[in-house]
């Protein structure tokens, strides 16, 4: 069964370990920005393009040039996902492996 966007409590996540890892009940989103862009994290239903939900990095979720957020109830594998860094959705530059819809 899959969790509801309310299910998902965002927060302050550490800036120590880039990338995004499964930690405890949920996971932690890490991301180097030398340009100091706006960001957000965007969650796609698995295997298709179509967005489920949007997650901005909060100012208190700024380290330096490293944004940081703990998603917590997320599952490993319940979404695919990118980046939104002004506007422009990116891949995880730290991703181990990239699957997509094309």
């Amino acid at each position: 069964m899959r969790k509801k966007k309310k299910d998902l409590q965002i927060s302050v996540g550490n800036p120590l370990v880039l990338g995004i890892f499964v930690v405890n009940d949920g996971v932690n989103i890490a991301l180097y920005d030398a340009k100091e862009a706006a960001c957000e994290v965007v969650l796609f239903q698995t295997g298709t393009r179509k967005e489920v939900y949007r997650i901005p990095f909060r100012n208190e979720m700024i380290f330096g040039h490293v944004k940081a957020m703990f998603v917590k109830g997320m599952e490993p594998g319940q979404y695919d996902y990118a980046f939104c860094v002004d506007g422009e959705i990116t891949t995880d530059p730290y991703a181990k492996m990239i699957r997509g819809t094309q």
